[in-house]
């Protein structure tokens, strides 16, 4: 029933699943996410974007680090850009150059090999 949805066994597309196959009308839930998904055409600008139809301010999805138990992620990142050439990285809450983006980063490894000595400290070995 959920074939058409692609690219099948990606995180979005199980979710999508999961969510219509919960409906009272499976078929007719996923002909009406199919019909939202197809109704406004891709960014044209950059492959990354997610948004759709006509846009002028462009963000790729997040990645994030959430605390074990929480539902807020404490570090987040993403691509944004408000036109060719404005291209950042967005950083929790601060917007990053590409060179900000990779001491950041720098900073980030050298948190969690410190991290990692805390646990070591403690006797969590591997």
């Amino acid at each position: 029933m959920y074939d058409r949805i692609e690219p099948r066994g990606t995180l979005a597309a199980v979710r999508i699943e999961d969510c219509v196959a919960g409906q009272p009308a499976p078929e007719r839930a996923l002909a009406t996410v199919e019909a939202a998904l197809r109704s406004e055409t891709r960014c044209a600008v950059y492959s990354w974007c997610t948004e759709r139809g006509q846009h002028d301010d462009h963000r790729s999805a997040s990645i994030t680090v959430t605390a074990p138990g929480a539902t807020v992620p404490y570090v987040d990142a993403w691509l944004l850009s408000f036109g060719p050439g404005t291209e950042l990285i967005g950083f929790v809450e601060s917007d990053l150059t590409p060179e900000q983006a990779r001491q950041e980063a720098a900073r980030l490894r050298a948190f969690a090999d410190q991290l990692e000595g805390f646990a070591d400290t403690l006797g969590g070995g591997r």
